[in-house]
């Protein structure tokens, strides 16, 4: 895994978001003459007429969507559905078959042969490409085709100077999942969301007492007992623990879960950031994370290879009851889909949180918290059909109104008023969110879908934590003790190196080909010795890297220059 992931999560105030009527349109046929043509993608973005008149025109746009796991369709849901009725605009999503969609995505670029609209990571490579080469249009360039700067508004100043394109100096990304500046000040009387955490099946654990888990011998002590007491469920062995639960990416839930709990991520303290920094998976710490999971593994403790599952593995092992302790995300699939399909059968059957284990010297969690800068932004191609109404879709879309829909859902027929800042939801609602929270929730319903448009993280917060129930809340009311904002400065995109750059070349070898293939030998030694060998040999081989002390040179130079931008911004 890059740098970059381990700085991506952190908090920051975006700009007062002011609700403003729908946007006005010009006429169809005089928009879409004013496009530019494939061949001029650096010609001067149009500024259609604007009329008095809403343009409702049904009209579908085409978006390529990076992930593999997102299976949604816009005219089956509700709020999809609301939308059309309320905009005129449909879509038509173009999924990737494949976990790494950036490839699919890579060909789309050198085709030239880009969709009408692209959801991208705000840290991917392509979106740097696409940007400086101007195959998409920037903010600016879309308030320019809606006639209006209220887009400029909803995005907020400072997010647009985060993310401002060096290269040309326009800024192009509308981010979802931004923080608000209380969270950034940690103010206590936020709450601050951790997404991560662990969690056990909450009818075994009381069985055997409830015991701490906080040290690494308590909890090894809990997973014994547990496999003691209830050597199988429906005639299989249990499964004591599981750490993988619906990424298909295993690094991403040790990094965040595993290391998070052993205070060995990625995030340096200021010190190190500036003066002393080393890659975080050579040092003691990580070692210790690392040694736990091939304890669990030699003590029977936990599947061999079990890292590696697939989502739908781990989903089927966890329908089946058979998984006690599960360290991964709070919510999604596998507990919404997977794990209340066997509550149909134990209600007590659900997953409580539980204190993490902690490292030798009793260090405290850090797990990153549910808060950002953004985590995808969606692009308008220059090979879109009619810029000006996507440029008022989005505008909209992004506003105090659509951000109600798009998170909130359907007036009316989803919920019935707004009571203390929130909405009061039908009880068929609150059914299938507990209940058929995929098949209904989802799917028909549309929550939890659409996150596409500059989605506000608040009040996605406020409507999750008002539905969860009782096993959900007990994971976050755990979880949340740990949660760790990282500093803006600390996180955004990795350091910014070129792809094909010395240090991004690098820092690719050292994560995904020496501590990529080193971690699975570790996990699996059969022995102390051989997992020391292991160790030792991953070092030796980072360590041995040519230019890798330019590298940690020039990151922390870096790491200084960012710091100096956010205390700049701060200060405006």
């Amino acid at each position: 895994m890059k740098l970059r992931k381990f700085f991506r999560i952190t908090c920051i105030v975006i700009g007062i978001i002011m609700l403003l009527p729908l946007f006005s349109a010009c006429d169809k046929k005089d928009a879409t003459k004013e496009q530019p043509s494939p061949t001029s993608q650096a010609e001067q973005t149009p500024t259609p007429e604007v009329t008095k008149q809403e343009d409702k025109t049904p009209i579908t746009f085409t978006m390529y969507i990076p992930y593999k796991w997102w299976q949604r369709k816009w005219e089956t849901t509700d709020i999809g559905k609301y939308v059309t009725e309320k905009t005129g605009v449909s879509f038509e999503f173009i999924i990737t078959p494949v976990d790494n969609g950036g490839e699919k995505l890579d060909l789309m670029i050198a085709s030239d042969s880009l969709p009408d609209m692209v959801l991208i990571d705000i840290g991917a490579a392509q979106r740097k490409k696409l940007e400086d080469a101007e195959m998409v249009y920037s903010i600016e360039e879309l308030c320019n085709a809606a006639g209006s700067e209220q887009l400029k508004e909803n995005v907020g100043k400072t997010v647009m100077e985060w993310y401002r394109n060096k290269n040309n100096g326009k800024s192009y990304v509308i981010p979802n999942f931004v923080s608000t500046e209380q969270e950034l000040n940690n103010d206590p009387s936020v709450t601050i969301e951790n997404r991560y955490g662990w969690s056990a099946r909450a009818d075994i654990y009381k069985a055997i007492g409830s015991p701490d888990t906080s040290t690494v011998e308590g909890f090894i002590n809990a997973l014994k007992l547990a496999k003691q007491k209830f050597p199988e469920v429906d005639g299989k062995p249990l499964i004591p623990f599981i750490f993988n639960d619906y990424q298909p990416n295993w690094h991403e839930v040790f990094d965040a879960v595993i290391c998070g709990s052993f205070d060995a991520s990625s995030f340096p303290n200021e010190d190190d950031a500036f003066n002393n920094f080393r890659f975080p998976f050579t040092l003691d710490k990580y070692k210790e994370a690392v040694k736990f999971v091939n304890t669990l593994i030699r003590e029977g403790l936990a599947p061999k290879e079990y890292y590696a599952y697939k989502s739908e593995q781990v989903g089927e092992l966890v329908a089946s009851g058979r998984v006690f302790v599960i360290a991964g995300h709070n919510e999604g699939d596998i507990y919404k889909r997977y794990a209340n399909l066997y509550l149909e059968k134990n209600p007590e059957a659900g997953y409580v949180g539980i204190e993490p284990p902690r490292n030798s010297k009793g260090d405290k969690p850090k797990f990153n918290a549910a808060v950002g800068l953004g985590w995808n932004t969606t692009l308008v191609s220059k090979k879109c059909k009619d810029v000006a109404r996507a440029a008022k879709f989005i505008t909209w879309a992004s506003s105090e109104e659509g951000n109600s829909v798009f998170e909130w859902g359907v007036p009316g027929l989803h919920y019935t008023e707004i009571k203390d800042g929130v909405p009061v939801y039908t009880q068929e609602v609150i059914d299938a969110r507990k209940n058929k929270y995929g098949e209904i929730f989802q799917d028909k319903m549309g929550f939890d879908c659409f996150w596409f448009f500059g989605y506000k993280g608040a009040k996605e917060k406020l409507v999750k934590a008002m539905l969860r129930d009782d096993f959900t809340k007990s994971r976050y009311a755990v979880a949340n003790k740990y949660s760790y904002v990282v500093p803006l400065w600390q996180r955004i995109e990795g350091f910014g190196f070129e792809p094909d750059s010395p240090e991004s070349l690098l820092e690719k070898k050292a994560y995904e080909e020496i501590r990529g293939r080193a971690l699975p030998k570790m996990f699996l030694a059969k022995d102390d010795a051989t997992f020391e060998k292991e160790w030792n040999d991953m070092v030796n081989k980072i360590n041995s890297l040519p230019g890798l002390n330019n590298y940690y040179q020039e990151v922390m130079k870096r790491t200084k220059q960012k710091y100096e931008k956010y205390q700049q911004m701060m200060k405006k």
